[in-house]
């Protein structure tokens, strides 16, 4: 993406200072979120699992038995997307479809007692990885640093809310 906006800089007879990138909220988040992604999947990678169906087990165990459409809004993930995951996830035993007693079209994704079972592991995945990630910051500095994400998160979720009522 750098490359790209470099050349249209160039073309347009300015330059562009890639410390403008390192420093934007938005490619740090992505590049942060990516590059944990990268490590969790390398340590995952012996159980099978990837980071989108981590993300889909880790919501189960927040709220079971949900339907497909409400994953794939939580998730951010398109409906095929989804359906493809929750698909993966059933055959390797992970989850499990429910027929959805108050709508006969719905199913509800439950997670099974191997996907129950696992979340142990997941958040002591989750810990390791995180000293990994925080390893260089202090007490202090790591309490700062997600009391200030949890703010940033709650402004965007507000944003997203006014949104939904357009």
């Amino acid at each position: 993406m750098l490359a790209f906006f470099s050349a249209i800089s160039s073309t347009a007879g300015f330059s562009l200072d890639k410390t403008v990138f390192d420093r934007n909220i938005g490619f740090l988040v992505s590049d942060i979120a990516r590059l944990m992604g990268v490590e969790y999947n390398r340590i995952m990678k012996p159980m099978g699992l990837t980071t989108p169906q981590f993300r889909m087990i880790m919501q189960l165990q927040r709220q079971d038995g949900v339907t497909q459409s409400s994953l794939a809004n939580i998730l951010a993930v398109g409906k095929v997307s989804t359906s493809g995951l929750i698909d993966r996830l059933e055959q390797s035993g992970w989850i499990e479809r429910r027929a959805d007693p108050n709508d006969r079209r719905s199913n509800l994704i439950y997670l099974t007692d191997k996907g129950h079972n696992i979340e142990p592991r997941m958040l002591d995945t989750g810990k390791t990885l995180t000293k990994k990630t925080l390893k260089n910051l202090d007490a202090k500095q790591r309490s700062t640093l997600i009391d200030l994400l949890v703010t940033v998160k709650a402004n965007l979720l507000e944003v997203e809310s006014t949104h939904m009522e357009d």
